[in-house]
């Protein structure tokens, strides 16, 4: 993918830069190049389907299997 672009290596992963698009702001991501989880990013997708997070910042993911759906 053209826009996303390897920035650094950090302690956990390899982060990535996805560039602006149509006025989008750039995400953030640090990826565990191992298993190509993500381990932090500066957004995440809201319920309401808006971004949520801070630019200069990162939020911690953690994933994990579930026998939950959704709610």
């Amino acid at each position: 993918m053209p826009e996303v672009k390897r920035t650094s290596t950090v302690d956990d992963g390899e982060e990535l830069l996805i560039a602006d698009a149509d006025g989008e702001p750039e995400i953030k991501l640090v990826v565990d190049p191992d298993t190509s989880r993500v381990m932090r990013t500066n957004y995440l997708l809201a319920d309401d389907g808006s971004l949520a997070g801070d630019p200069n910042g990162f939020i911690s993911v953690t994933t994990g299997w579930t026998d939950q759906p959704p709610q």
